[in-house]
């Protein structure tokens, strides 16, 4: 069974860049616009992880992660930030949150699924590259 990430970005090309990457990859996709619809998504999916963006219009992915940390059944999740805005008190206030790596934009694709597999850990390594 393929590992299921999902996406969480206001940015349509966003999403579907990194869709097509990580479907060759080996993962299974799931997508989502905005914070509540992918925290519905996480709630009905179980997501191996999350790749999520901090700017979005209604949550942002501060909150995002946030929420997550309060659900049980979720808050081992892994997430990955990325963000346009890499200060230093941005990355801080992402990682206080509970996102387990941070990517600046403009991120490069081959770095993102290098974070997921890390933080996916061996098991997951191993079965993408077969």
């Amino acid at each position: 069974m393929k590992p299921c990430i999902l996406l969480v970005d206001d940015e349509p090309r966003i999403i579907a860049a990194l869709r097509i990457r990580l479907e060759e990859a080996g993962f299974e996709v799931r997508a989502a616009s905005n914070g509540e619809q992918g925290l519905e998504l996480a709630q009905q999916h179980r997501p191996a992880a999350m790749v999520l963006d901090l700017r979005m219009p209604g949550l942002t992915g501060f909150e995002v992660c946030e929420a997550l940390q309060q659900d049980e059944a979720l808050r081992r999740m892994p997430v990955i930030v990325l963000s346009a805005n890499g200060d230093e008190n941005t990355r801080r206030r992402a990682f206080d949150a509970g996102a387990s790596d941070f990517l600046p934009k403009p991120y490069n694709s081959l770095d993102v699924l290098a974070s997921l597999r890390a933080v996916l850990g061996v098991e997951a390594r191993s079965r993408l590259a077969s």
